[in-house]
């Protein structure tokens, strides 16, 4: 089941990347989409990625005091690549604790972000609590939303 990050985040603005799973389960696919609406305005920057640039043009782009900020991320030219499902979870999970710094550095300790931080980090500790999200993953199911019956068929313990 492939994932669309664009329509992850509650109005954050994620890029139109695309994250399909190999039938091995040993690497992922990684699709940056491009979007060609005429949103993005004349503003252009470069996106760092591992040392690459990828062309993007962003909309609405304005300055914080402390930074940037703009309303969409739109990228000119298609990207993809293939990654090792481990790199992939350790980037991840990178990226999360680095969010997650950043918000305490600047006083925040109970957002959204840092409870379901917290309640992923509680399920990657425990190995039967992360096989069983991992199959709730693969049956298309959002964590803890696959029916009873239906996780017992994997593993008559799982209730």
């Amino acid at each position: 089941m492939a994932h669309n990050m664009a329509y992850a985040g509650s109005g954050y603005v994620f890029p139109s990347l695309t994250i399909y799973p190999d039938s091995t389960g040993d690497n992922v696919l990684l699709a940056l989409n491009t979007q060609q609406d005429g949103s993005a305005k004349d503003t252009q920057l470069n996106a760092a990625c591992e040392g690459e640039c990828i062309p993007a043009k962003v909309s609405s782009l304005r300055e914080t005091g402390t930074g940037f900020l703009c309303d969409s991320i739109i990228y000119i030219d298609p990207h993809t690549a293939i990654v090792p499902l481990a790199d992939f979870q350790y980037s991840v999970l990178s990226f999360l604790r680095v969010v997650n710094e950043r918000l305490c550095n600047v006083g925040i300790y109970d957002s959204d972000f840092q409870n379901v931080y917290s309640e992923l980090r509680a399920d990657m500790a425990d190995a039967d609590t992360r096989a069983y999200r991992k199959q709730e993953a693969i049956l298309g199911y959002d964590p803890g939303c696959a029916p009873k019956d239906v996780m017992r068929k994997y593993s008559p313990t799982w209730s």
